[in-house]
C-alpha cells in the first residue's frame, strides 16, 4: 500500500508539473542577475519563452521535459536557444548530487560584437561550440568543451587609432583549472594540441566574477599591434581585467 502511495503522490506531481503555466519558469530565474525571461508560452513541461540577458535579446528559446530521466533520478530538460545569430541545443538535468548543462551548435559574429561593441571591436565569422558543458555540485562549478572560431576580418580602435586585420582560424579549450574557468585559445592548424604550441591568449574567470585576459606578443602581432619590445613570441605579455559578473 506504502509503494501504491509513493507512485501516486509521484504521478500527480509529474503530471500536475506538466500543466503548468510556462510562466511558472520565471520564478526559477527572477534571481539570476541580469537573466529575463519574455511572453513565454506552453507549459512547464513543454514551453518557449524569448530570453535577455542584461536587457539585450539573445532569442527564442524552447523546452521540452524528458520524464525519463526521472528513472535515473534525474529531472532532465532538453532546449534550444535560436534567433538570426544564434543555433544552440543541449540538455539541462538536475539530480542529487550535481546539475550539469550541454550546449552544442553555432553562434554567429553578430552575437558576440553586442557584447564586443562597448570595447570598439567587431569581429567576422562563426563560432561553433563542440561539447561544452558546465556541472554543479558540492565542490563548486567544473566547465568543459571547445569553441571553434572560423576566423576573419576584425576591426578595432585602440588609442584613438583604428585598426583593420584578418585574423585565423582558432579553437579554445574551455576547462576549470582550480577553481578558474580558463578558455585557452590556439590557432585552428594545433589541432591535436602540441606541447611546443603555446597558446595565443588565456581567458580566466574566477568565483569572484573577475575576468583576466592574457595576451602573448604572437597574438598581438597578428591582430597588427605588435608589441614594441623584442622577446619570447609566446610570452604573455599583456594583461587586462573585468569584473563581468557580479
Amino acid at each position: 500500500m506504502r509503494t501504491y502511495i509513493l507512485i501516486g503522490i509521484a504521478a500527480f506531481v509529474v503530471f500536475g508539473a506538466a500543466f503548468m503555466p510556462a510562466s511558472v519558469v520565471r520564478l526559477g530565474t527572477d534571481r539570476i542577475d541580469g537573466l529575463t525571461l519574455r511572453t513565454a508560452s506552453g507549459t512547464l513541461w513543454d514551453g518557449a519563452a524569448a530570453v535577455a540577458v542584461g536587457g539585450q535579446a539573445i532569442g527564442s528559446l524552447t523546452w521540452t521535459f524528458e520524464p525519463l530521466g526521472l528513472l535515473e533520478g534525474e529531472a532532465r530538460v532538453r532546449w534550444q536557444l535560436r534567433d538570426a545569430s544564434v543555433d544552440l541545443a543541449g540538455v539541462a538535468s538536475r539530480g542529487f548530487e550535481a546539475a550539469r548543462m550541454t550546449a552544442t551548435g553555432a553562434v554567429d559574429s553578430a552575437a558576440a560584437n553586442r557584447i564586443l561593441e562597448r570595447y570598439d571591436i567587431s569581429i567576422g565569422g562563426q563560432f561553433k561550440l563542440v561539447g561544452l558543458g558546465l556541472r554543479l555540485d558540492a565542490t563548486g562549478a567544473r566547465a568543459s568543451g571547445e569553441i571553434r572560431w572560423s576566423g576573419g576580418r576584425t576591426l578595432y580602435r585602440l588609442s584613438g587609432q583604428n585598426y583593420d586585420t584578418t585574423l585565423p582560424a582558432m579553437l579554445a579549450n574551455v576547462a576549470t583549472v582550480e577553481g578558474k574557468h580558463t578558455l585557452r585559445v590556439k590557432l585552428a592548424d594545433s589541432v591535436p594540441p602540441s606541447p611546443q604550441r603555446a597558446p595565443l591568449m588565456d581567458a580566466h574567470l574566477d568565483a569572484s566574477g573577475w575576468l583576466r585576459l592574457d595576451l602573448t606578443r604572437r597574438f598581438l602581432a597578428l591582430a597588427g599591434k605588435p608589441w614594441p619590445i623584442p622577446g619570447d613570441e609566446n610570452a604573455t605579455v599583456l594583461s587586462v581585467e573585468e569584473q563581468v559578473l557580479p
